[in-house]
């Protein structure tokens, strides 16, 4: 749970720094730059100590060569060397000097996208059959790394001062349009997310799955009540001339609270799902899910 939390939190760190240079500020702070590194550093880290914990929980040893011979031989090792020459690439794009925008911050973008999808193709979705619990869980991961990125980006950068007054109210317009479709987006896929694995909805609803998913969802709650008073209070009192250290707590608050949610989608990952095994590939009816779960809830079954 803990090295999966760490890569995720990683990787919304080097998003953070292609969010602030292509779109977001359309520049590169230091701090951020430094996180952005930092945060490929980790998830490369991270990955292989993964791939070394996962070797070791079935085997008493993990010496150099298993551990080469598993990156080249499993659908996990492919992924994480996958994702560990993505991390490295998108690194190298954030150290060019003047990369600002166009086709640089379109290949920034897609290998983040690809980035991301190193994590859902080794997902529970990805066991389940059929291409949309994949593509599901992949938007969800986008926009959680989106989200959180963002906000990472706005709670580094030096923009807290009245000269740079201009430019954090255009940050903060477009970090409150992004935070509206990111959290439309977690929402559904969220949804989807869940009742891919309800199936059995009394196995479901009993399950330590469940306990995790109630876990992060309390803390997503929390976070996007903090956003909504960002956006519908605490800018535009910011826009009529109001001082921007109210808006500067709340967003650091909301870092913070997006790092709990990551660890917690760290912790909810890496859960058994509530179903069993031998019928992962099968593929899903989420509607038939999601009835059987109501009619629990109601006390009709």
């Amino acid at each position: 749970m803990l090295l999966k939390s760490l890569m995720l939190i990683g990787a919304a760190a080097l998003l953070s720094a292609g969010l602030a240079r292509y779109w977001l500020l359309g520049v590169l702070p230091r701090a951020v730059m430094t996180v952005g590194l930092v945060g490929a550093a980790c998830v490369a880290l991270f990955s292989l100590l993964d791939v070394r914990a996962t070797v070791l929980s079935v085997l008493p040893s993990a010496d150099t060569a298993l551990l080469v011979r598993y990156l080249r031989t499993t659908a996990h090792g492919e992924a994480v060397q996958v994702r560990i020459w993505l991390g490295l690439a998108l690194a190298a794009l954030l150290a060019l000097p003047s990369a600002r925008g166009g086709g640089v911050g379109v290949a920034f973008g897609v290998g983040a996208l690809g980035l991301l999808a190193t994590f859902s193709v080794i997902s529970h979705a990805a066991a389940m059959g059929g291409w949309w619990p994949l593509a599901s869980d992949l938007v969800h991961f986008v926009a959680a790394g989106a989200w959180a990125g963002g906000v990472f980006a706005l709670a580094l950068a030096p923009l807290w001062g009245r000269a740079e007054r201009g430019t954090l109210e255009a940050a903060l317009r477009r970090m409150s349009a992004l935070g509206l479709l990111t959290v439309l987006a977690l929402t559904i896929t969220g949804t989807v997310n869940a009742l891919v694995h309800a199936g059995d909805a009394r196995a479901f609803l009993a399950s330590g799955y469940v306990t995790a998913l109630a876990v992060k969802l309390a803390l997503v709650v929390i976070t996007v009540a903090l956003a909504a008073l960002n956006r519908f209070v605490l800018l535009p009192g910011l826009l009529a001339g109001a001082d921007a250290s109210r808006i500067r707590t709340a967003v650091s608050v909301e870092a913070v609270l997006l790092v709990a949610v990551l660890v917690a989608t760290g912790w909810l990952s890496t859960t058994a799902v509530p179903h069993d095994m031998s019928s992962m590939g099968a593929g899903v009816d989420v509607i038939d899910n999601a009835a059987g779960v109501l009619r629990l809830l109601f006390g009709q079954e």
